[in-house]
């Protein structure tokens, strides 16, 4: 290992000594069970990434989001950690979680140490502040009110994985916070009504670090967009499971971008209504379907009009251990559309282009989060066929693969080539615990090691200028208490 990896790795470890043992000396204090009690931990993450000729514009332009300073070859160790506070009374939580984001790039990056947006202790930030309430008024209510998080177990809170999965961090933060009131009303028969409301601001100002950390745009398209692109939605999902193996999702959800700056222009805000409907009926014992449509209408602050089309369909099969090493193969195969736009970015013109709302990184990649394409998180203009297989062989212990092409529906201008093939994305994770804690431990005993591998490889098609084929390598580990 060179040098200057030894002393990235050290000063991450110096970090999560730090936090961790700030969470250790807090115990979770046993009270009677309409008494008031108190529970604390910290999850932290280390990992390093390299990436090689990560896809991006090569006839660059305004909208290439990657700072002057980082190249399309670059390594770097990240930590990101998350101490957190609950105070518990009934069916009542009150949570307080803060976040540390650190990276430590080892090549890829031209200016001086000193100079970078990175450094240590980077930023420190309000990751959690929120009351919840499980089963009120008899259990017909539960609700989450403040800054939360959008996922659980790499899912949406909101159940709509290809709308709401990450909130307002950019950079590919693994916090997906967003400022939210949800509400689900519990009915009879299996049934559900989710009303929710949000708010992401596109400055981070419940934080402490670096200038430059805190300066940091979390909702901004390309790089030269202003700090003031706040979002905010509201939306309505019923859910029903009453139907035998039929369960349904139908929603409506308004999104509005508020208008803001780009190299000292102004740029129209737009309010969008999407409207959409996911089923996934099981048709066997292992084989079920997911299926989802759903259509956007809306304007933009000049007047133009602004909507999209998404459509997902995919056969899903699992069967449970099968062989006598208790393995789970899984897999599924199917299609993804999102329209696109000829002018996607520019301020005059339509908006024809799928609006991905709250899933900013369209397709399952770390190298597309990572790269340099325009409006990364906000990735659409995409046919995506694709299938992928894996072994479950048990709690947070599998591996899994997917590969296929992406197609270009509509000719943006924006890859540099002269073709509608985006290329093919295939990618293997290998995710493996190391000690996991037994069900209802304490003390100690709540001590978690896991993490992950992955390898990514895009092969780009005629879409894109450069042929160069990208890749992505990553490991990660997880210390939870």
């Amino acid at each position: 290992m060179h040098l200057e990896t030894r002393v990235a790795c050290a000063r991450p470890a110096i970090c999560l000594a730090a936090l961790a043992s700030v969470a250790c000396a807090i115990q979770a204090e046993p009270a009677p069970s309409d008494g008031l009690s108190f529970d604390a931990g910290i999850h932290s993450r280390i990992r390093q990434t390299c990436v090689r000729n990560a896809p991006g514009l090569p006839n660059g332009g305004d909208a290439v989001p990657v700072a002057s300073e980082r190249k399309a070859n670059t390594q770097g160790i990240r930590v990101d950690s998350y101490p957190w506070m609950d105070a518990k009374w009934r069916e009542y939580t009150v949570r307080l979680g803060l976040g540390h984001s650190f990276i430590e790039y080892l090549e890829g990056v031209s200016a001086p140490h000193s100079e970078r947006a990175y450094r240590l202790p980077d930023i420190l930030y309000l990751n959690n502040l929120y009351i919840d309430g499980q089963g009120v008024f008899d259990g017909l209510l539960d609700f989450r009110i403040g800054r939360q998080n959008m996922t659980e177990n790499r899912h949406s809170v909101l159940g709509l994985d290809r709308l709401i999965l990450d909130g307002t961090p950019g950079d590919s933060s693994v916090s997906t916070y967003s400022d939210m009131a949800r509400f689900r009303f519990n009915l009879e028969g299996r049934r559900s009504l989710e009303l929710f409301g949000l708010y992401d601001c596109a400055r981070n100002t419940m934080s402490m670090g670096l200038g430059r950390a805190r300066e940091r745009s979390l909702n901004r398209l390309t790089t030269s967009d202003s700090l003031d692109m706040d979002q905010f939605g509201i939306g309505a999902i019923w859910s029903d499971c009453a139907g035998e193996g039929f369960p349904f999702k139908a929603y409506a959800i308004m999104k509005g971008d508020r208008s803001y700056e780009r190299k000292g222009e102004r740029q129209p805000g737009k309010r969008i209504v999407t409207m959409g409907v996911n089923a996934k009926p099981q048709l066997t014992e292992t084989l079920s379907l997911d299926i989802e449509c759903a259509q956007q209408a809306g304007r933009r602050s000049n007047g133009r009009f602004a909507g999209g089309t998404m459509g997902y369909f995919d056969v899903v099969y699992r069967r449970e251990a099968p062989w006598s090493f208790s393995a789970s193969p899984y897999g599924h195969a199917g299609v993804w559309y999102m329209s696109g736009d000829r002018h996607r970015l520019d301020a005059d013109d339509s908006d024809t282009a799928w609006d991905p709302l709250w899933r900013r990184v369209s397709v399952p990649s770390e190298i597309f989060a990572n790269g340099a394409h325009p409006g990364l998180r906000y990735w659409t203009n995409m046919l995506w066929l694709n299938g992928l297989v894996g072994l479950d062989f048990g709690r947070m212990h599998r591996v899994e693969a997917y590969s296929g092409p992406i197609f270009a529906p509509a000719d943006d201008g924006l890859g540099g080539g002269d073709s509608s093939f985006k290329g093919v994305l295939s990618r293997i994770n290998y995710f493996f615990p190391i000690r996991l804690a037994p069900k209802n431990a304490s003390g100690a005993d709540r001590i978690e090691v896991f993490g992950s591998a992955c390898f990514e490889l895009f092969n780009p098609g005629g879409y894109y200028a450069s042929s160069k084929p990208a890749i992505y390598v990553r490991w990660l580990l997880n210390f939870r208490f």
